[in-house]
């Protein structure tokens, strides 16, 4: 299956999300902030970057601007639940730098797993 790197400041979500992959039969590597997410990234990428906006030390559009520049075409899914209008505001600038899909917090795991699949069809259709 496919490696997913996780991305994000609250633990509980990291979790969740890192389970909720892995009995999907993913690989899950996982971090807190930008910062971390690069040191862990292996030097050929992942399949699928999930990460959070909101985040210290190097929110979400610092890594996805990172991302999209050292791994053109990244599959990226930005997660935020900023809330107001700044959720929207954050979302659409995250799709404006490079983010393929963007979802609002909180989440249906079923929702969640729809957009991974779609992300990852679409990985699993540039291989054929």
């Amino acid at each position: 299956m496919a490696h997913i790197l996780v991305v994000d400041d609250e633990i509980s979500m990291v979790v969740l999300l890192t389970v909720a992959l892995e009995r999907q039969g993913h690989t899950v590597l996982s971090a807190s902030n930008g910062v971390h997410a690069l040191e862990v990234l292996p030097d050929e990428g992942v399949h699928l970057v999930v990460t959070d906006i909101n985040m210290p030390q190097m929110d979400g559009f610092g890594l996805i601007s990172v991302l999209i520049e050292k791994f053109p075409g990244q599959k990226i899914l930005a997660i935020s639940g900023a809330g107001g209008e700044g959720l929207h505001g954050d979302l659409h600038a995250a799709r404006e730098l490079g983010a393929t899909l963007c979802m609002e917090k909180p989440f249906e795991l079923r929702e969640f797993y729809a957009h991974v699949e779609e992300l990852l069809s679409e990985w699993e259709e540039e291989l054929v």
